[in-house]
This record gives structure tokens, sequence and C-alpha cells, in this order.
């Protein structure tokens, strides 16, 4: 399995990839179409990330994917900042939800970082 986030020296250092926290994301498409090796994330340490695409391509349906693998893997626990309620479905799923306790407007833009 090809694990974003992680590379082969890393996977050494630390044991055995098997034993690491990953999070099957599904497998790579291969130029005739077929189902190609593999792909899962690192979910062993801290990683930043972005999906970009165009609508209707999946970015949400991937995301939603990933926050679930997250949730289920040891030891980790995902935020998922969701304004527009795309990700309701993960309520179902075991997630909580938390109200935002303070109003945008009540922080001046001055506060803000640069």
């Amino acid at each position: 399995m090809h694990v974003l986030g992680r590379e082969d020296d890393a996977d050494r250092a630390l044991g055995s990839a098997a034993t690491l926290p990953t999070v099957r994301l599904g497998s790579f498409l291969a130029r005739d179409g077929s189902a190609g090796a593999a792909v899962g994330v690192d979910a062993d340490r801290p990683h930043a990330g972005v999906v970009f695409g165009k609508r209707g391509t999946g970015k949400s349906y991937t995301l939603g994917v990933l926050a679930e693998g997250l949730a289920d893997a040891s030891g980790v626990s995902p935020v998922v900042v969701d304004p527009m309620g795309v990700f309701e479905g993960l309520r179902a799923a075991g997630g909580r939800t938390v109200a935002p306790s303070i109003r945008p407007s009540a922080i001046p833009a001055s506060a803000w970082p640069d």
C-alpha cells in the first residue's frame, strides 16, 4: 500500500509499516481504468492537507471517508469544521457536534493574526 504522508525511511525508523495507524482511502486509478495499488493516509503523525477539484468530483466524499477512517484509528480524534453542513452524516456515525459559543463579530479584526 502506498501511504500518503509517510516516507519509506520513516517506516524503517519507526518499525513495521503494518503496525503504524493508517487510514485506507481507496486505490490509484491505473491508466487502463482498472484499480491500481491501494492508497492510505498516515494517521501516526500530524499532517495538513488540502483537496482540490471541480464541483461534483468527490471532494466532500473523500474528506468524509478520511474523517471516518481517522475516527476509527486508535488514538486519533479528527476535528471537522463544517460551516455548510456537508458532513452532517458524520454525526450519525458517532460524531459529536459542538455549536460555536462565540459570535465571529465578537472578535475585532484588529485582533486577527497577520
